[in-house]
């Protein structure tokens, strides 16, 4: 990063560096660089390897119907004209129930990378050091030319750490006869999975304090926001289902308003993080704690039918993203200038 070479390399002066570049430049023109590295198959996942080991494609079964049977329990009322109420709770068990978009195509991944590169690049710096006295004599930095045939080859191979390299695919054609390309990239399919139970609540409240002042507060609870394998009752344990949604996330707040057209509301809201399995989207959403603005004038007075409103999200400018693959979004402000005829 910033054009400044990893260690060891970061020891050399640029005169040196770029006489190293010149020779390494020279040497690769000259000596192809063939070698055969093992390719290990991968589905991706939220591991610290970034990918589960497969032996290759698994037949996908058809999909057959959900059954969804649900159980709930609610209230909602309005307590001495001032407070507004509501409760809710459920209990939901889903049978063959249908789990988000996953991969299915194993991908290639390159762990032996850069050791089989420096494997390659140990013979050729050794013959190139006893030629050259001066390339041998920067290279002892680094070790020798073994040593540097190492460093050169965890560079190239940190590249490709965690990172698919390739994608198999079907050897009978897929496309429609006369499309452009012949490549299908990767294949994403749904699955069945077991049983899935799970229960939770949802609660609202609203306080009408005064005529121009209310104030509010909502929270949403699940049960379980991810089910592995023995909780779905499947055999390979491989399989697992997340709800792609927190399990905890409530808000609170208050608004207010005045004849004069002025309105404002303002609130916090708590998003518990949550893991992510959806296709080549994998893994886990931060806590987050936002807050939120919005400010409106009725111009009546002046223009009828005239109305400004300005609303800011998250305000305090957090970091924060909000689903495996989504950009993170600080603070976002959007104005809003309506006109509604008489």
């Amino acid at each position: 990063p910033n054009g400044t070479p990893p260690p060891p390399f970061n020891q050399l002066n640029a005169q040196q560096r770029a006489f190293v570049a010149q020779r390494l430049g020279a040497l690769t023109a000259a000596i192809p660089l063939q070698a055969t590295t093992p390719g290990t198959l991968g589905i991706p996942d939220a591991s610290a390897r970034g990918f589960r080991t497969v032996s290759g494609p698994v037949d996908i079964k058809p999909l057959d119907q959900t059954i969804t049977q649900t159980v709930e329990l609610g209230y909602k009322g309005l307590l001495a004209n001032k407070v507004l109420l509501a409760v809710d709770g459920y209990y939901t068990n889903k049978k063959d129930f249908i789990g988000p978009l996953s991969v299915e195509s194993p991908l290639v991944y390159l762990e032996r990378l850069g050791a089989d590169l420096a494997n390659v690049l140990t013979p050729i710096l050794q013959g190139a050091a006893q030629q050259d006295p001066q390339l041998a004599a920067l290279l002892a930095a680094f070790g020798g030319p073994q040593g540097a045939a190492q460093q050169l080859g965890l560079l190239a191979g940190a590249g490709f750490d965690g990172t698919p390299v390739a994608v198999v695919q079907p050897d009978q054609p897929v496309l429609p006869e006369g499309s452009p390309s012949t490549e299908v990239g990767g294949f994403l399919s749904y699955r069945n999975f077991g049983d899935v139970d799970y229960f939770g609540a949802d609660v609202s409240l609203q306080i009408i304090a005064t005529e121009q002042l209310s104030l509010f507060a909502n929270a949403s609870f699940v049960s379980d926001d991810f089910f592995d394998a023995e909780e779905l009752s499947e055999d390979n344990e491989e399989l697992a289902l997340a709800l792609n949604a927190p399990a905890t996330k409530f808000k609170v707040g208050g608004s207010y308003r005045q004849s004069a057209g002025l309105a404002a509301e303002i609130a916090g809201r708590y998003i518990q993080g949550f893991p992510v399995k959806s296709g080549p989207y994998v893994g886990d959403v931060d806590d987050a704690f936002l807050i939120d603005l919005n400010v409106g004038y009725d111009f009546q007075s002046l223009v009828a039918g005239l109305r400004l409103d300005v609303g800011v999200s998250n305000l305090l400018d957090d970091d924060y993203r909000q689903f495996i693959g989504a950009p993170r979004i600080g603070r976002m402000a959007i104005a809003r200038l309506t006109y509604t005829t008489p």
